[in-house]
């Protein structure tokens, strides 16, 4: 059973329970839904997943630069300056 009062779920053993609860509804006392089955974790992340969007999947990117040329544009700045001083 779940109480919108208080937020929370409540598993009714028997049927006695049950009966309390929808007698205190009639008596114009808390209202409670009744679920048959406890609550599914598969279906509350798939209705989050709807409601938020899906969350971004990792994607691996792999790249090769060729780093010569630079390197051999820093080396010759490097060799300029040590001239230089």
């Amino acid at each position: 059973m779940f109480c919108p009062k208080t937020g929370k779920f409540v598993r009714a053993e028997d049927e006695k329970q049950m009966d309390v609860a929808l007698k205190l509804k009639g008596e114009g006392g808390e209202s409670f839904w009744i679920y048959v089955k406890g609550p599914s974790t598969q279906a509350f992340t798939d209705l989050m997943k709807r409601t938020l969007g899906k969350p971004v999947e990792a994607v691996k990117l792999a790249a090769q630069v060729d780093s010569g040329p630079i390197r051999e544009r820093l080396l010759a700045r490097r060799v300029n300056r040590e001239r230089d001083s």
